[in-house]
């Protein structure tokens, strides 16, 4: 497998979020995040299935693959003059919460 700095990150601590940029200042169409784990992903066939190189099995081997157990979504959005925010995980499902 890699030994990029960030795949041996992703090896040692799997908690990670992806962060959707915003470009509305105003933010109509909300701000959105997801958390979870990144896990590798060891099963070669299944590496090389997404990587779509079955005919080079030394690097379906050494790729660094990993899969998004993801725990927690968020999306925040201004209503007026609220704050919506929408969280969902796993465990609680989906809580709305407004705030001003």
């Amino acid at each position: 497998m890699s030994r990029a700095r960030k795949v041996c990150e992703r090896l040692r601590d799997p908690l990670c979020a992806l962060h959707a940029q915003t470009i509305d200042v105003e933010m109509k169409d909300g701000d959105a995040k997801v958390s979870g784990r990144a896990l590798a992903v060891t099963d070669l066939a299944v590496k090389a299935s997404f990587l779509g190189s079955h005919d080079n099995p030394e690097a379906v081997a050494d790729a660094a693959v990993f899969q998004f157990d993801v725990t927690e979504a968020t999306l925040v959005r201004v209503k007026t003059d609220l704050l919506h925010i929408d969280t969902w995980t796993a465990t609680k499902g989906l809580a709305p919460v407004e705030r001003t």
